[in-house]
């Protein structure tokens, strides 16, 4: 089967071209998927988030407005991290309306591998709320850690996508971390 020319889609589904949004969602389902998979791996049993309705919900984000402008692969992947950070928050939300628990388990963020976002929804969402503090400070650093927290990107696949190189990952990666760690105790 020969790939399709995914520039290409990516400027033809931006602009709103109903099949080339569909064969773009095709092609980029199974990554979705997997990722959505490793995310709710880590939650309760009692979850009822299933990997599908993650994928599905991003996907209907991504696409939710009438301007996708979706640049290129890049500006495609930092959306779609972000939509699936979106409903993992979302979601992390609304289990915790009814719940507030000051016995809560502290699990520690951000390993080095960083697979999977934290169990703890309480968590989630403060990690969210650093988040956005850090988009105003480091824009770069921010969408680094939005690529390879919430996309499941390795340094290299982040540094392509973000045009740095694998050393500047590296070291952004490295700080961001930090400022994280330390956003997440004060809080």
């Amino acid at each position: 089967m020969i790939k399709p020319d995914l520039a290409a889609l990516f400027v033809k589904a931006s602009s709103g071209d109903k099949p080339s949004l569909d064969t773009v969602f095709s092609v980029v389902y199974p990554a979705l998927k997997k990722i959505a998979r490793g995310y709710l791996y880590s939650e309760s049993r009692n979850n009822t988030l299933q990997p599908t309705a993650l994928v599905n919900e991003a996907y209907l984000k991504l696409v939710s407005t009438d301007d996708l402008g979706w640049e290129d692969r890049k500006h495609f992947l930092t959306l779609a991290a972000r939509s699936m950070r979106q409903v993992l928050v979302d979601y992390a939300r609304a289990r915790n309306a009814d719940k507030r628990g000051a016995d809560a388990e502290k699990i520690p963020y951000l390993t080095e591998q960083m697979p999977l976002p934290p169990c703890d929804t309480e968590q989630l969402v403060k990690l969210n709320d650093a988040l956005a503090t850090l988009e105003n400070v480091a824009p770069r650093q921010a969408s680094l850690v939005n690529l390879r927290y919430f996309a499941g990107l390795s340094i290299e696949e982040t540094a392509e996508v973000l045009d740095i190189s694998p050393a500047t990952a590296k070291r952004d990666w490295s700080v961001a971390r930090l400022w994280l760690l330390y956003e997440l105790e004060e809080k």
